[in-house]
């Protein structure tokens, strides 16, 4: 089985699963699965965001149906080449950040019955219906976390220079813009910002990229 065919029913399943506990009202327990994602992250890189997120799910099938239909978004400059525009992304992630943890404990403290959870992936899908999904993954509390501790990963999705003949298929196929040009026009993966779609791997026509220890 191809991996994005894999990748699609894994992000299918879990997708029945959240709206299972929506459902249920345990919506919650979903952060179970975000703590584990966390955890994971340090080892094997952002998983959950590329495999669990039900926000990424959701955005996924939008680019697909844009695509198809010819719907134009709006797109975010090349970051690594727009000190102002990262910046913004920046401030942006810090802030939602601060608000969503923040909220949380405020929720947890006076035993309110706000699902922040949910209402974070109805803010993401809204905003990706006029914006590319690189600028909710930007700024996305969730992968803010995992923008950290994905640093450390020891696994990764890695590109053979010796291979890559620099067509820069896999750069335009990113959904949040972790690939970038070097030097040499040869194309390199930030995996801290690495999502682990394996949308890069699957249109190289050089077999160049796959997912192996980090350098």
């Amino acid at each position: 089985m191809k991996i994005n065919v894999f990748r699609g029913l894994v992000q299918l399943v879990l997708l029945a699963v959240f709206i299972f506990l929506i459902v249920q009202g345990n919506v919650q327990v979903w952060i179970i699965v975000l703590g584990a994602g966390w955890v994971l992250s340090l080892l094997v890189g952002r998983y959950y965001c590329g495999w669990a997120c039900p926000m990424g799910t959701l955005m996924r099938w939008q680019t697909g149906l844009y695509h198809k239909l010819g719907i134009p978004r709006v797109k975010l400059p090349q970051l690594r080449d727009t000190p102002r525009w990262r910046f913004l992304m920046t401030v942006l992630r810090v802030v939602l950040l601060i608000v969503f943890f923040g909220g949380m404990a405020a929720v947890n403290i006076r035993g309110a019955q706000i699902n922040l959870i949910l209402i974070l992936v109805i803010i993401g899908v809204a905003i990706s219906f006029f914006f590319s999904e690189a600028f909710w993954h930007r700024i996305c509390p969730h992968g803010a976390v995992m923008n950290i501790t994905g640093r450390a990963a020891l696994w990764g999705m890695v590109i053979d220079e010796d291979k890559c003949n620099s067509c820069a298929r896999c750069e335009k196929v990113c959904p949040n813009q972790a690939i970038y040009k070097q030097e040499n026009k040869k194309r390199q993966i930030e995996n801290k910002e690495c999502l682990l779609c394996y949308e890069c791997a699957y249109v190289c026509p050089q077999d160049a990229i796959g997912y192996r220890k980090a350098k």
